[in-house]
């Protein structure tokens, strides 16, 4: 699919890791303004987002990330989602269930994954929702702060 190519598209950039300027395949298929934004305005710029992509990979010294804050804000956004396969990723993110999901460093199944979700936005609208029921359903603040006050009572010794 060429959809790439008819239409033109705006970047948001999330995140100090891209201080400097962007790739030039991110150039070539939207070659708009890109907006670089700091961690504190995620939810405003999750707000006016129609895809949220998260192409996490291995760090050159092994650091990857575990399950990216981002992504749950995103899911809970109701934001189609894709990321890709690595460490946590894959609890949240369902592939065609949460959203999309490909492998670290594959390019060619990122634009794939890309394709997919713009040309079905009946899937996109599925798994959006399904997203957001998993985050809301796994991530409640008052279910968390309770199973860790249950870890804390077993681990900690008792005053």
């Amino acid at each position: 699919m060429r959809y790439w190519q008819q239409n033109t598209y705006r970047f948001i950039v999330l995140g100090e890791h891209h201080t400097g300027s962007l790739p030039s395949s991110v150039k070539e298929i939207a070659p708009t303004s890109v907006p670089q934004r700091g961690r504190p305005l995620a939810q405003e710029a999750l707000s006016e987002a129609d895809l949220f992509v998260l192409p996490s990979v291995i760090a050159t010294d092994g650091q990857m990330e575990g399950l990216p804050v981002v992504l749950m804000e995103a899911l809970a956004c109701g934001v189609p989602t894709v990321s890709t396969a690595l460490s946590g990723i894959p609890e949240i993110l369902i592939d065609g269930v949460t959203g999309r999901l490909v492998q670290p460093e594959d390019v060619d199944g990122l634009r794939k994954a890309l394709d997919a979700v713009i040309a079905d936005g009946k899937a996109a609208a599925r798994h959006s929702s399904a997203g957001r029921k998993l985050v809301e359903r796994e991530f409640v603040l008052a279910d968390q702060v309770t199973v860790f006050a249950g870890l804390l009572g077993r681990y900690l010794p008792s005053t």
